[in-house]
């Protein structure tokens, strides 16, 4: 879907990126309409800069491309709380990579997920001007909204709404900052 060379590192998206490396505690509340039922994820996401192997697992860099890759491999290590179960471990990592038009997510195998345009500065004023995305997975639909609007202060949301035959949620994510990046 997107060719290689275009996720070499752009100025605003790098910007962007550069804000988010650190460990973050991750509170995500899920709703499942369709069953009625919540969940509760309590985690530690960590953003860490990626390595040469996350690079050539996902879109190595290519000499004739002008420059190195600029990503972040975000890991969420947790504990997944559904009502009358006993909790469960949960994990899960993507890369998120710097594009000339904002950031492009990439699932922990590789696979391509969505990307996310951001204003061409590094501010995001307006919560309207919110950063969006959907992904289509054969038969559902995924659509992310972004606030970044409080990154500064050290804290930034996410809201998945989930469409599908068998399935009807709705994923809000509070990420908060635990301690800063490690200079």
């Amino acid at each position: 879907m997107f060719g290689h060379a275009s996720f070499f590192a752009h100025p605003v998206s790098c910007h962007f990126l550069a804000g988010l490396i650190g460990r973050w505690r991750l509170t995500r509340e899920i709703a499942d309409f369709r069953a009625g039922t919540e969940a509760h994820l309590r985690a530690i996401a960590e953003f860490s800069p990626e390595s040469p192997l996350d690079a050539h697992q996902i879109a190595p860099a290519r000499p004739d491309a002008g420059g190195v890759p600029f990503g972040l491999v975000l890991r969420e290590r947790g504990d997944l709380h559904i009502a009358g179960h006993p909790p469960m471990p949960a994990e899960q990592g993507y890369l998120w990579r710097s594009h000339p038009q904002g950031v492009a997510v990439f699932f922990g195998d590789g696979r391509s997920f969505h990307r996310f345009a951001l204003p061409q500065t590094a501010a995001i004023p307006d919560p309207q001007d919110a950063p969006n995305a959907s992904h289509w997975c054969d038969p559902d639909h995924y659509r992310v909204r972004y606030d970044f609007a409080a990154l500064a202060l050290g804290r930034w949301q996410m809201v998945w709404h989930v469409q599908g035959p068998r399935k009807s949620y709705e994923s809000r994510s509070l990420f908060e900052r635990l301690a800063p990046p490690k200079a």
